[in-house]
């Protein structure tokens, strides 16, 4: 209850810390009351919140940066920011919904406008998800289709470069 006044009163970094040190009814590991309590009051809360209610949370009070990010993911949603989505998502580590955005909406933009930057990027995000393949259902269909190509196609590459500099010139005829 006292929780819930602090954050009707817009003191909601100090309501985290309030859930952080109530009793849990549970024993110790066995109850997600206080994560569910914590989720919910930053995913209604870190829209509007400032560096210093950000700093405060994630310093002093040691909310965990994974926790602060999947809700900032959930505002992105919500503002239908898929590029800011994908970059929460990552960073609070929902590979299953990173999966989920790059394949229809940032990877074949990538390919088919063939920007450097975007396809290193693209690259980079397929190299990440394949290190978390087996928490992604569907991989081999669709991400690791792409890591595939991809690395495929650098070794061709590295090849083709290291065959074109190490063969001596054709003798003319």
């Amino acid at each position: 209850n006292y929780a819930a006044q602090l954050e009707v009163l817009g003191l909601w970094h100090w309501a985290l810390y309030v859930v952080l040190h109530m009793p849990d009814p549970q024993p110790a590991g066995t109850s997600h009351l206080k994560e569910q309590a914590i989720r919910a009051l930053l995913a209604r809360n870190v829209a509007s919140a400032t560096a210093e209610q950000q700093r405060f949370v994630l310093e002093r009070i040691r909310v965990p940066l994974t926790w602060w990010h999947e809700a900032k993911s959930w505002v992105a949603r919500n503002e239908h920011d898929v590029e800011a989505e994908l970059e929460h998502c990552r960073l609070s580590e929902q590979w299953q919904r990173v999966h989920e955005l790059l394949l229809p909406f940032i990877a074949p933009h990538a390919f088919l406008q063939s920007r450097e930057a975007e396809l290193v990027r693209v690259t980079e995000l397929l190299q990440q998800l394949a290190q978390h393949q087996e928490a992604i259902k569907h991989w081999r269909l669709g991400g690791g289709i792409y890591h595939d190509y991809i690395t495929t196609r650098t070794q061709y590459i590295e090849f083709m470069d290291q065959y074109t500099t190490s063969s001596p010139p054709p003798a003319d005829l």
